[in-house]
Parts: structure tokens; C-alpha cells; sequence
């Protein structure tokens, strides 16, 4: 295992019209660096493949490419390319993302703080700034956007990690497939005590582009108000259980109808709903572990943590 080097991993969803854009900037941007690449590729197509091999992703041996035969989905396509890593630091990274020399060189700086086995990167998205994971007074788990956001946990999108501690952990929750893995996650680094360093370095994010059909957007409410139900039950004690679940409820039927959009797609965050009610939690938490009221007064009082 390499200890003074970097593995930036990635999960592919097509988009090759995006990556075309982003992925030539890290090359660009590590260049000389010794950064590795790990890469599992969920699109049904050879495209992304073949974009990495022009690219010359491939040329020096640098980079690992796992091609699935189904979508695995983010959770264990992510879990599957940090666990492929050569390095113990490794930087999961969503693909639609901009880099440049001066912000991998901090980023190669970040990843030598061995004090912070997981660390949270922010991503401007549209001119919107988010770095984490938060959960709102409603009980939802939202990317964490404001200065004063309690962080729980690191965001999917960026993240620095220990290997060894990650799979440790047990990685990401195979039943959540996309849309909530990660914040299953960081609840379970805060329920253990395991705070999360912020980076004050902003990459910037392109975003979307696995979701920018209607079929994507359905796909999309239906696993996050699936996951969101899934991961209260597993993580919250019976007693908070009777205080939160109505207000998550009462979230998501007001968010379904709340734009022109969710409209159009509130029959799948129903059967999400639906199903995060009556699914078999598969990832459930030991007792000692759950959170009760109190902490999840501390989650959703504002303040960060620190770090």
C-alpha cells in the first residue's frame, strides 16, 4: 500500500458530453503529480471507456478502470473503486467536476493531514456553495450550504478518506444504492465520534448531468424519499422515531408539490415513500449506536463543528 500518494476514485454514469469537458482538466491538473485513478464505469455504453483511452487515462499504468455489467449503483460503485485503490488516501470525486493546478496542489496538500482519516470538500454548483452533510429541522440529511451548517460528515461528491478506515466502517450501505449513501455514512462517523475536517478548497461542479431527464428526475424521487425513510429507521431510536417520522413525512408530501418539476414527479416520491416505510431496513444500526432526541437536537442546531 502506497502511503505518500493519492488515489482520486470516480463512479461513471455516462455523460460523456460532460466528461469530454472535465476529466482532460485532471489531467491536466495532476500532471507529474504520482496521482493514481481508480474508475468503475456503471454506463451500459463503451463511451466513457473509450473517452478515457483517448484521453490517455491508460498510457502509464496510473489508472484502474473497472467496466460493471449492470449499474451497480454510486453506493457500491464508490465502494468498489476505494477499495481498488493502491493508496490508503484516496479522494472520491463526482467526474463532473473542474480541476486546475493551484487547487490540486492544495488538494495534494489536504491529503498529507493524517490527524482527519475523512475530510469534506466543497463543490459550487451553479453558483451554490456546499461542502458536507447536514441534517435540516425537518430530519432530512441536505448537503450542508451555509457558513453556520452543523457537518455531520463528508458529502459523496468530495471527499478525502482513509481507505483503511472507510472499509473499516463497512463503506457505504449497499441497499441505498445512490442518494443517501453518504449520509448514512456520516451519521455513522457522528455517531462514533469520528468528526469530519472542512476544506476551505471549492471545486467547481458542473451537476446533474446523471439526472437531466424526466426519467432521471423520477429515478431520482423515488430512491431519495425511499433512502430518507430507510435511513431514519435504521439510525434513529423507536422513541425519536415517534417525534421525527411525522416530520419527515410531512417534509416530503410538501416537497412533492412544491415546483412545477416535483410535480411531475410526486407519484415516484410516493412509491418511495412507500417503500422506505415498508422495505426491510438491511444496514440497521446496533442499539447502543442509534440516536435519540437529544442527539438529534445537537444535529440540527446550527454551528459547525469545528473542525
Amino acid at each position: 500500500m502506497n502511503s505518500d500518494r493519492m488515489t482520486i476514485a470516480t463512479v461513471f454514469f455516462g455523460g460523456e458530453a460532460i466528461l469530454e469537458k472535465t476529466l482532460p482538466t485532471w489531467l491536466e491538473a495532476f500532471e507529474g503529480s504520482g496521482t493514481l485513478f481508480s474508475f468503475v464505469d456503471n454506463t451500459t455504453s463503451n463511451g466513457v471507456g473509450d473517452l478515457l483511452t483517448s484521453l490517455g487515462f491508460f498510457k502509464d499504468g496510473a489508472t484502474g478502470y473497472v467496466k460493471s455489467l449492470h449499474n451497480l449503483g454510486f453506493a457500491d460503485g464508490a465502494n468498489q473503486a476505494i477499495e481498488n485503490a493502491t493508496t490508503d488516501r484516496v479522494f472520491l470525486l463526482n467526474p463532473d467536476t473542474f480541476l486546475d493546478r493551484e487547487t490540486a496542489v492544495q488538494i495534494l496538500l489536504e491529503q498529507t493531514a493524517p490527524d482527519h482519516p475523512f475530510i469534506a470538500f466543497g463543490l459550487r454548483t451553479k453558483g451554490k456553495v456546499s461542502a458536507g452533510i447536514s441534517i435540516n429541522k425537518v430530519g432530512f440529511f441536505v448537503d450542508a450550504t451555509k457558513k453556520n451548517s452543523l457537518v455531520i460528515g463528508p458529502s459523496g461528491g468530495a471527499m478525502m478518506l482513509s481507505r483503511r478506515k472507510f472499509l473499516e466502517l463497512g463503506g457505504f450501505s449497499s441497499q441505498l444504492f445512490a442518494w443517501g449513501e453518504d449520509a448514512e455514512f456520516a451519521l455513522k462517523l457522528f455517531a462514533r465520534g469520528i468528526r469530519t475536517k472542512i476544506s476551505p478548497i471549492v471545486i467547481e461542479h458542473f451537476g446533474g448531468h446523471s439526472v437531466d431527464s424526466l426519467e432521471g428526475a423520477k429515478f431520482k424521487a423515488r430512491l431519495l424519499n425511499r433512502n430518507r425513510l430507510l435511513v431514519t429507521r435504521a439510525t434513529i431510536s423507536p422513541t425519536a422515531r415517534v417525534f421525527i417520522l411525522p416530520l419527515i413525512l410531512a417534509g416530503v408530501l410538501a416537497n412533492m408539490v412544491s415546483t412545477n418539476k416535483k410535480r411531475k414527479t410526486a407519484a415516484f416520491a410516493f412509491r418511495g415513500v412507500l417503500e422506505g416505510l415498508r422495505d426491510p431496513v438491511q444496514f440497521s444500526w446496533k442499539k447502543e449506536l442509534r440516536l435519540g432526541l437529544r442527539e438529534l437536537r445537537a444535529l440540527t442546531r446550527r454551528g459547525r463543528h469545528g473542525l
